[in-house]
């Protein structure tokens, strides 16, 4: 007998009038993926299978039907039918595990960001390599930040936009509040990706200063080595008077 599948919920990510946009795509308990698009405030069929008309109840579900949302070490969480077909594109992400029916699933934790091993700094050259290291490691986590601080001020605006909405539709002030409350959460995650990219952009600086007063204070002492047809003596030899 085939066993169940268990699978995650994965990020979307597509460019859009140059504007680079991502949406988190969940499942439902046949393994249809759907996104979150509700058509009007309190829609009971908020879930959207994009393989149909968005305006239409077919292709749309319930949030009891999506088996990736709660608690990840919840009862049942991301279990799909073993002859259900996974829908997802050729670009898909999400985990997909067997799990044996008489035993709990086990959820796959986040996966760390890889670090770059930097080697222990045992002379001239071993520092330089280091430092560009460290610079190019530091450089290449900037375009995540960006996109974080983008995403969330675009965030931000739908949510005081919506808090916007209810007002006219007259909702209680009280469902108003919390949505503007996760509006100002939302924008003041991007207000700490600026203040960590900002952080990036003064330790690529320093990086990069680091590495250059190291090679003009021993450079030249490292090109002396390099160039030389006998080996160094033992540094107080070269003691000055």
């Amino acid at each position: 007998m085939t066993e169940p599948r268990r699978v995650e919920p994965y990020v979307w990510t597509w460019e859009e009038d140059g504007v680079s946009r991502q949406v988190n795509v969940h499942y439902t308990r046949i393994g249809t993926t759907v996104i979150y698009d509700p058509r009007h405030p309190g829609d009971q069929l908020p879930w959207f299978d994009a393989d149909y008309e968005r305006e239409s109840d077919r292709g749309r579900w319930e949030d009891s039907d999506i088996v990736t949302l709660g608690p990840p070490d919840a009862p049942g969480y991301g279990l799909i039918e073993p002859d259900d077909d996974i829908d997802a594109g050729e670009d898909f992400s999400g985990v997909i595990d067997e799990v044996v029916s008489d035993s709990s699933p086990e959820q796959e934790g986040t996966r760390p960001m890889a670090i770059t091993k930097i080697p222990d700094v045992v002379n001239h050259r071993a520092l330089l390599n280091a430092l560009n290291t460290i610079r190019a490691e530091v450089e290449s986590r900037q375009e995540d930040v960006d996109n974080l601080a983008n995403w969330s001020a675009e965030m931000a605006e739908r949510m005081r936009g919506i808090g916007e909405e209810l007002k006219a539709l007259k909702l209680d002030t009280y469902t108003i509040g919390n949505v503007n409350m996760l509006g100002d959460l939302i924008d003041g995650s991007k207000k700490a990706a600026d203040v960590y990219k900002n952080a990036t952009d003064k330790s690529v600086t320093q990086a990069e200063t680091a590495a250059r007063t190291a090679h003009r204070n021993h450079g030249r002492i490292q090109d002396a080595v390099d160039d030389a047809d006998v080996p160094m003596a033992q540094n107080t030899f070269y003691d000055a008077e």
